[in-house]
């Protein structure tokens, strides 16, 4: 009980009118371009996140040297006191 190519495939021989073949010819040339368009994106966005890994990476090696550095600048000196005139209000003056 074999099948035979032509039986299982014998809708592909089967004459259709031109227009019926023009359209289902458009409908998988729209198909593969939109698969196309979608694979582009997909390969931009992977190119982007990668991107962002090796910046990650670069931000890494940055923080680890500096680690051993000090993170932030001495404190500043105390401040000065201020004379008394100073420390008076705008319309004591």
């Amino acid at each position: 009980m074999g099948v035979v190519f032509g039986q299982v495939f014998s809708w592909l021989f089967v004459a259709t009118p031109l227009w019926v073949s023009l359209c289902l010819l458009a409908a998988v040339g729209a198909m593969a371009w939109q698969l196309r368009a979608m694979v582009r994106r997909a390969d931009r966005h992977a190119r982007s996140i990668a991107h962002m890994d090796e910046w990650a990476d670069s931000v890494d090696d940055l923080l680890k040297q500096m680690q051993g550095r000090a993170w932030r600048a001495p404190p500043p000196p105390p401040a000065q006191p201020r004379p008394a005139a100073d420390a008076r209000k705008w319309w004591q003056s």
